[in-house]
């Protein structure tokens, strides 16, 4: 099913922890924020990528500044489950859109991401290469880059029989990696905390942030 024109692709890499927690997490954002889990998308479990569909840019930051389990958000640019699916996919991929971010006066790097598989340098560099076929008209710069692209490779959940090929690839360009931060010690972790900090309520009453789990801190905040 086509989604509607109005829709962006993102890839949210997850967390590998608090699993339970994940999908209503991410449900309750996109209920608070807007979007939705794309049709194309074959599971939600223990998998680290998953795909949405969003309205924008500012609501995939905004997503990014009240999750607890996503750790980066891409958006994406293809998908697919073999190197050549992956760059017909990059292929049909508007151009327009790719634009703004591979013009000659802006800098960039690609990065390689694999979950469950370690891949030799010489692997990179070959992945790298392939992707010549792209309007990249920007320098290289892999200190300070304007733009960071990824290439992300699944190969599944086994680390005991680790397929030779990715289950998938994907390529996106980066936005953001997960902003929040927890102040103070306490026994109550990032699951525990989820499912009150992501009610609008929390974010409106001042002084009550779910982030700062011991009261000492806030009260040593408000008199400093």
């Amino acid at each position: 099913m086509a989604l509607p024109s109005s829709l962006n692709r993102y890839l949210l890499l997850m967390a590998q922890e608090h699993l339970e927690f994940r999908l209503p997490e991410i449900k309750s954002l996109l209920s608070l924020f807007g979007g939705q889990f794309t049709s194309s998308q074959e599971t939600y479990g223990k998998s680290p990528f998953w795909i949405l569909s969003i309205p924008s840019e500012d609501i995939a930051r905004n997503l990014m500044k009240r999750t607890v389990c996503a750790k980066s958000v891409f958006e994406l640019w293809g998908h697919g489950k073999s190197p050549e699916e992956l760059y017909s996919s990059l292929k049909n991929y508007p151009v327009e859109k790719m634009v703004p971010f591979l013009h000659s006066d802006s800098t960039y790097k690609i990065k390689i991401l694999t979950f469950n598989k370690t891949l030799t340098q010489e692997e990179k560099v070959k992945r790298i290469d392939a992707l010549e076929f792209l309007p990249f008209e920007g320098k290289v710069n892999l200190k300070k880059p304007q733009h960071i692209f990824s290439i992300l490779e699944d190969y599944g959940l086994d680390p005991n029989c680790i397929p030779e090929n990715p289950h998938n690839i994907y390529f996106g360009r980066w936005e953001l990696r997960r902003q929040n931060s927890f102040y103070g010690s306490s026994h109550c972790g990032a699951a525990e905390t989820n499912p009150t900090r992501n009610h609008e309520v929390v974010g409106s009453i001042p002084g009550l942030t779910p982030w700062v789990k011991d009261p000492a801190v806030a009260v040593s905040c408000g008199v400093g």
